[in-house]
């Protein structure tokens, strides 16, 4: 027999150490307060942190017991304490307890604050959960873990949305293997522009230009930011591309000292001239260059701002 509520009208009397000492009452809040005599003086440190308060309380019966019945404990008080500050090491040990089942361990992980700093020491199957609610370190080596199991991608797309791309760590030290594979799989999901944006500023690696890129309208932001190796031969995979211009101004100092070998053999059509002319990111000296390169015909398709600028 387990009393629910335990009885303090006659104070803790022999009835009361009996119950206790036996551990005949059932794991709620109010019984684990009368316990601990918890008072104004230790009242946060208990509601913070409540399973370090168990433990640390020296009360040996109540702590065998708690680890006896820890997912009564979990259920009926832990998930109840709505300001808990337990450390990460404490909730991770919860989750990882293979003696808790998996819908106990989903109300630890909505209940708790605490985003698990290294995916891969976690069970597989909690990914969805975490990432349901966001309690997952938003790094590079945990967006792998989750992309090497080959599951949850809309639920990968939507943790990165809704960190607006902004993903700790280094893309380099990632498996190689994955790193292109990954990076196209990033293209594919059509995130927004914004998000784009963030993404190339964190990815440490060049990759190599291809024709598929060189039209890929997700790719222009991670052509700005330099995320693919200039190749002076690369403008046979870029002419008359939708990224033709976001690389002519990320690699425009590059091309300039071996211009006439990155255009050799490119004609372009006069809309494309013009435009490069007329490109507010391209240097005057790149566009000096261009002109010199490509004959004076060029000089009637240009406003006569730019031909001032060119050429006085």
């Amino acid at each position: 027999m387990h009393f629910n509520l335990i009885d303090l009208s006659n104070g803790k009397d022999d009835v009361y150490k009996f119950i206790v000492d036996g551990g005949y009452y059932n794991i709620i809040l109010n019984n684990l307060k009368s316990i601990l005599d918890i008072n104004e003086f230790n009242e946060l440190d208990f509601a913070e942190k409540n399973f370090s308060f168990i433990n640390d309380s020296g009360n040996q019966n109540l702590i065998k017991k708690i680890n006896n019945s820890l997912s009564d404990y979990l259920n009926n008080v832990y998930v109840k304490l709505l300001n808990s500050k337990e450390a990460e090491e404490v909730f991770k040990a919860f989750i990882l307890n293979k003696n808790l089942d998996k819908e106990t361990k989903t109300k630890l992980i909505n209940h708790s604050k605490i985003k698990i700093e290294i995916l891969k020491e976690i069970d597989e199957l909690l990914y969805e959960d975490l990432l349901l609610a966001n309690k997952i370190n938003v790094s590079w080596v945990n967006i792998f873990t989750v992309y090497r199991t080959g599951k949850y991608r809309d639920l990968l797309n939507e943790f990165i949305s809704l960190n607006d791309g902004k993903i700790n760590g280094s893309y380099a030290k990632q498996d190689r293997t994955l790193q292109i594979e990954v990076f196209n799989y990033l293209l594919a999901a059509n995130f927004s522009e914004e998000i784009y944006l963030n993404l190339a500023k964190l990815i440490d690696v060049q990759f190599a230009m291809t024709s598929a890129y060189a039209k890929n309208e997700n790719c222009e932001q991670f052509v700005l930011e330099g995320c693919f190796a200039y190749n002076v031969n690369d403008m046979s995979l870029l002419s008359n591309t939708h990224n033709m211009f976001p690389y002519l101004i990320c690699y425009q100092n590059e091309i300039l000292k071996a211009m006439s070998q990155f255009f050799m053999g490119h004609t372009f059509y006069a809309s494309y001239m013009k435009a490069i002319i007329d490109n507010k990111d391209l240097s005057i000296e790149f566009k000096k260059e261009f002109v010199f390169r490509c004959g004076d015909s060029l000089v009637d398709l240009v406003d006569i701002e730019t031909k001032l600028a060119l050429f006085i």
